[in-house]
């Protein structure tokens, strides 16, 4: 799986909202539009700041903007979670590629273990 989508996803809740409550506002909408990438793994896929991507795997995919540089470590990519999809460049956030399944240990969640790919956008 790594092989395919070498890229662990980290989906933090936005500092302008509460889950999707406020999340129809410009604000929100602009914050949550980001990737972020790490330098090395965005030239190694010949992205620049400000270019549109697809982030995506065999989950699901959505559009937003690169945000290039050292916020996130190599090998890793983030994006707010939990913005509303209407107003998302494609039409879905980032919850389109996390799994829907239950953990093993307390039924929890298995949204902070996500692998992805990044392509540049050419249209």
């Amino acid at each position: 799986m790594r092989g395919r989508y070498p890229l662990e996803l980290v989906s933090p809740k936005s500092d302008q909202g509460l889950n999707s409550t406020f999340g129809n506002r410009p604000e929100v909408v602009a914050a949550c539009a980001l990737l972020y990438m790490n330098a090395a793994d965005a030239a190694a896929r010949g992205i620049t700041d400000g270019d549109n991507v697809r982030l995506f795997n065999g989950r699901g995919e959505c559009r937003l903007v690169a945000s290039v540089g050292g916020l996130v470590a190599p090998g890793v990519v983030a994006a707010r979670s939990v913005p509303w999809n209407k107003p998302a460049a494609s039409g879905r956030n980032v919850n389109a590629l996390t799994s829907d399944r239950c953990a093993d240990m307390g039924k929890a969640a298995v949204f902070y273990s996500c692998l992805v790919e990044v392509q540049k956008c050419y249209s």
